[in-house]
């Protein structure tokens, strides 16, 4: 099971997955623009937060190059 998100990533988490479904994940600079956050870093660093807790994957090198993660919820052993 993926580890919380506070609300500021569950925000982002959100707009992604949204994007997504509507037709393509945004950019980095999309994504400042909608939050008000003033650089491309403090995007880079929610991303990586987002990857490394299991919910999005990222391409290298690819400017709309994110993926969300599938979660599986385990089958009941009753």
């Amino acid at each position: 099971m993926p580890k919380p998100l506070t609300e500021r990533q569950q925000s982002i988490y959100d707009f992604i997955a949204d994007a997504i479904r509507s037709g393509g994940p945004p950019t980095i600079r999309e994504i400042m623009d909608v939050f008000g956050i003033n650089s491309t870093n403090g995007v880079r660093t929610t991303l990586e937060t987002l990857e490394k807790k299991g919910y999005i994957r990222r391409r290298a090198r690819r400017s709309r190059g994110i993926e969300l993660v599938d979660f599986v919820k385990p089958a009941s052993l009753s």
